[in-house]
């Protein structure tokens, strides 16, 4: 927010206040003034009911009279005499005279015999021995609205012997209602017992209508209500309403203020003054506007305009400004700073110009070991394989002879030894060069467990420990290769450092989301000070001497850089003499799930093509393959392979490719396989540690064999049943 913004924000907050009392001050009269238009409301509707009253009054008091005359008590020609002169006395009533049967004996236009007993005020006027209130009507002859009000005669005995009558027109009614002006906006309503609107003044255009009870208080509580929808005309009042009548016969008198109206003159003086505060604020906020442009915002925009060459590295620009405000001391403290950032400028170009020059050379250094790490996986691991596949040979065609069999078995492990090394310093480099991706899946760690044991039994063995791995049936969610390597050290690391004798445990503990797995020894243990020190690459606490028979001190080192890459945290627990306990924590999977597991070594008579440019690997490969009762095609390059595969009369079993070939890719041959024979047994071997060159060769759909590749691993493919692919 720029510096004018918030001076123009200070001045609407403190503007704020006063136009917050103010504002509460235009509540407080608004109530004020519904509270008077209240009171005016209700004084309006007592005065209305109190009129209403009289009028009721005087009728009763004629009727009382009218009954109590002798004349009357006749029901003859000169009673319905003496009922014509009465209309002459007031021409608004109209009197009218029942005998005990209910039948019109005279008054009025009703003539004949016409029964009236099923009117209400002829049954209430009977039953109650008093003044009685009719419901509203329409009469019959005439077609006038009309309210009935009734007193019983009784004869000289004081029995009921008829009733005399007075009939309300409800427009006269309302005539002798109005003739005190309304104020304008005002509606005044009356209701009869039944809910039925007699009076409705000005318009006149509801009556007759019927309001619903609950709509309306009842006689005995009526009172003023702040502005609601009338329940007349649906119009925003202010209502009031007043009783009138009697406890048997009540009416409610309802006087409506229309709310617009009654708030005008207050909403018009609400307006004006918001108009002015507007105008107020407006040039409140012109006059700080002004004032912060042409006093303020300069000097600012000076020193903005300096600190934008100063962030495009022009420490040469000065804000020039020299008088005595604060801004101004503030720019000239900045032209002291961008002098001293001048001079650092200058020593910070020749430390970064020296700092390019020890990246670059870092970059080379990595790229080159990036390079060099390339074309280990592959090259260096080619001869292995080559002296792996020979040997296997060798040990397969010599086991009857004794003495030629224990050499094979001193180059066997000579090779293993070689090939542990080299396995070990490039997953450190692959590892290190962030090269590695794990392939994360869900599967049962039993058959893991069993391959330790299968591996190390014998070693364990020889060395005269007790080696005891527990069966678990719980899955998890690793890598099942990298996960393999991690346990394999720690076991192997294990066997190395217990003296015989010892024992080692290995045992899975399952908790709700995740699996421990423990390798514990009873070997020479770790002191707390060096428990960090053994995961150091060559770090070996106990072989001063570098005997090759304890490891190299890579196992460890390799632990610690899986454990990273999968998030797999390793804890360690050990005393000097007392062995170590290592704990590996896994996520644990939601279910048990299967996995594919390499097989045993086993013999396989089946039709192979092998792909391979190298002589050495090719040759021991196919001498291998041929001992097992294969029968081999061999192809120096792609282009060989998949001419074979075009013209090939017979349906070949498996087809093994080396992933680096010349001009093309082992895959390449594996795609043109698949498509000639869908059920094919397909495997590329591939001495690439990068896992980009995996996860293309596993989402292909064919297997993976990293070199050197065991025997044990191509009899398992050959035993494999046939996949079942649609191409």
């Amino acid at each position: 927010m720029s510096f004018l913004s918030r001076l123009l924000l200070l001045v609407l907050v403190a503007v704020l206040a006063p136009v917050l009392l103010l504002g509460y001050h235009q509540l407080q009269q608004r109530d004020e003034h519904r509270a008077e238009a209240l009171r005016f409301a209700s004084l309006r509707a007592e005065a209305v009911a109190a009129e209403l009253n009289q009028i009721l009054l005087g009728i009763r008091q004629m009727l009382v009279a009218i009954a109590h005359a002798p004349v009357i008590r006749r029901f003859d020609a000169a009673a319905c005499g003496y009922l014509a002169d009465l209309r002459e006395l007031d021409e608004q009533l109209l009197f009218s005279m029942l005998d005990a049967r209910g039948r019109v004996v005279c008054g009025g236009e009703e003539r004949g015999e016409i029964d009236a007993s099923d009117r209400l005020y002829f049954k209430l006027a009977k039953e109650t021995g008093d003044f009685s209130v009719g419901e509203y009507t329409i009469d019959r002859l005439t077609g006038r609205r009309a309210i009935h009000l009734s007193y019983p005669v009784t004869a000289s005995g004081g029995q009921f012997s008829g009733v005399v009558i007075a009939r309300l027109g409800v427009d006269a009614l309302a005539d002798q209602l109005s003739l005190k002006p309304l104020p304008q906006g005002t509606a005044v309503t009356i209701v009869d017992q039944h809910g039925t609107i007699i009076v409705d003044l000005p318009g006149r255009k509801r009556v007759g209508e019927m309001v619903a009870r609950d709509q309306l208080p009842t006689a005995a509580n009526a009172q003023a209500s702040a502005a609601s929808v009338s329940p007349f005309d649906g119009e925003r009042r202010l209502m009031a309403y007043a009783p009138a009548g009697t406890s048997q016969h009540p009416f409610v008198v309802a006087v409506g203020l229309a709310e617009a109206l009654a708030f005008a003159e207050l909403d018009h003086s609400t307006q004006r003054l918001v108009l002015f505060i507007l105008i107020g604020l407006l040039l409140a906020l012109l006059a700080a506007w002004l004032a912060g442009r042409y006093g303020l915002q300069r000097p600012i925009f000076v020193l903005n305009a300096a600190a934008r060459r100063w962030a495009a590295g022009d420490y040469a620009a000065r804000t020039g400004l020299s008088g005595r405000s604060e801004l101004d001391r503030l720019g000239q403290t900045f032209d002291r700073m961008a002098e001293a950032l001048q001079t650092r400028d200058r020593e910070r170009a020749d430390h970064e110009e020296q700092l390019r020059r020890s990246r670059d050379k870092a970059v080379e250094a990595n790229e080159d070991k990036s390079r060099f790490l390339a074309s280990a996986s592959h090259d260096l691991r080619q001869p292995l394989q080559a002296l792996s596949m020979g040997i296997t040979v060798l040990e397969e065609k010599h086991r009857g002879d004794e003495q030629t069999s224990v050499m094979v078995a001193r180059v066997k492990r000579s090779v293993q030894s070689l090939t542990d090394l080299l396995n070990a310093l490039l997953d450190i480099a692959a590892l290190d060069s962030g090269s590695i991706t794990p392939q994360l899946a869900d599967f049962p760690i039993a058959p893991v467990l069993q391959s330790l044991r299968e591996q190390f039994a014998q070693a364990a063995l020889a060395k005269g420990l007790s080696l005891h791995i527990e069966e678990c049936d719980a899955s998890v969610h690793s890598d099942p290769q990298h996960l393999h390597r991690m346990l394999r050290n720690l076991v192997d690391n294990a066997v190395k450092f217990t003296a015989a004798g010892g024992g080692i445990h290995v045992v899975c503990r399952t908790h709700d989301d995740r699996v421990e797995i423990e390798v514990s020894d009873t070997g020479i243990g770790v002191s707390q000070e060096e428990q960090r020190a053994i995961f150091q690459d060559f770090n070996q606490l106990d072989n001063p001497e570098r005997s090759r028979s304890k490891g190299l001190g890579l196992g460890l080192a390799v632990v610690e850089r899986m454990s990273r890459l999968l998030h797999h945290p390793v804890k360690i627990e050990s005393s000097p003499g007392k062995g170590s306990t290592f704990t590996v924590e896994v996520p644990r999977a939601p279910e048990t799930v299967g996995i594919e597991i390499a097989g045993h070594p086993a013999k396989a008579n089946a039709r192979v093509l092998l792909v391979e440019d190298d002589p050495l690997v090719a040759e021991a490969t196919v001498e291998l393959l041929k001992t097992w009762g294969a029968r081999v095609e061999l192809a120096r390059s792609a282009e060989e392979a998949i001419a074979i595969i075009g013209r090939a009369r017979e349906e070949y079993q498996a087809v093994i490719a080396d992933y680096r070939l010349p001009a093309a890719s082992g895959l390449d041959v594996v795609a043109h396989a698949i498509l000639r024979w869908p059920r094919i047994k397909a495997a590329i071997i591939t001495g690439d540690r990068e896992s980009v060159t995996h996860e293309k060769i596993i989402a292909e759909g064919v297997h993976l064999l990293e070199k050197p590749v065991r025997a044990s691993q191509l009899a398992a493919l050959l035993g494999r049943p046939a996949v079942e692919r649609t191409v």
